[in-house]
């Protein structure tokens, strides 16, 4: 389903809402009118009206005016209430990193859970969810119908892209992004999309070190979903940039 794109008006309405029907609804402490004009223009997209209440229930908000930023925050939002989140996705990212899709089959699930449930008591297994149990209850993943094929996907594909940038510099284990690391990855094809789009967290990583040789040289040498990467992190950087008032900034 698609959710139409709201009005400032309609959005500021159904944000006041949120906060007029907390604590029982998430919401963000500040007020409408105090967001930066890069939030509000964000959260014109209901979808990320929502995540952003989540993000910041009971809080006020923390300025963000970039997709990526916002589900960002939405994820250390939820991993600090739900602990048990991180290391469930990390154990379904790691199975979709190897068997190289995204989709998972019903036959997936059940590998997932056995490889998890190794080494654990019946006791245990009877009180815990599995980890595709526990991200399709936290609404991370969902179950597909069967005209859809069957099987699981995660329902936001930024989330995804977060997990497996992660995924991909925790296995690499530098503090820096390493040029071998990452031309060796960007010279194959992509296992499923999110993988690519990853490339645009790891331009963002480039940009803050200042290694734009390294990203040159991704671009250069890399498969085509390196440059839609690439032009993906440029057009948030300008949405940022508009959002922060900062259009002159320099890379």
């Amino acid at each position: 389903m698609v959710l139409e794109r709201l009005s400032e008006d309609e959005a500021a309405q159904i944000y006041r809402r949120y906060q007029a029907h907390a604590p029982a609804m998430p919401a963000c402490e500040t007020p409408w009118e105090q967001l930066p004009e890069g939030t509000r223009r964000l959260l014109t997209n209901p979808m990320l009206l929502h995540l952003f209440m989540i993000a910041h229930d009971g809080r006020p908000a923390s300025g963000v005016v970039e997709e990526s930023a916002l589900f960002r925050e939405y994820w250390k939002s939820l991993c600090s209430r739900f602990p048990q989140v991180d290391n469930a996705a990390r154990r379904v990212v790691g199975y979709m990193l190897r068997e190289g899709r995204s989709h998972l089959t019903d036959d997936d699930a059940h590998r997932i859970r056995a490889e998890w449930a190794q080494g654990r008591t019946v006791e245990d297994l009877q009180i815990r969810f599995s980890p595709l149990e526990v991200l399709t209850e936290m609404g991370l993943v969902r179950k597909r119908v069967q005209s859809e094929g069957g099987g699981y996907v995660f329902v936001f594909q930024k989330v995804l892209e977060e997990m497996v940038y992660r995924t991909l510099r925790e296995r690499e284990g530098m503090e820096e992004p390493s040029r071998e690391y990452w031309l060796e990855r960007a010279m194959r094809p992509a296992p499923f999309p999110e993988f690519g789009s990853a490339f645009a967290l790891l331009f963002r990583e480039l940009g803050g070190t200042g290694q734009w040789q390294l990203a040159v040289d991704l671009v250069e040498k890399g498969q085509a979903y390196v440059d839609a990467a690439l032009e993906a992190f440029l057009k948030e950087l300008a949405v940022g940039d508009l959002g922060t008032g900062e259009g002159g900034r320099r890379l």
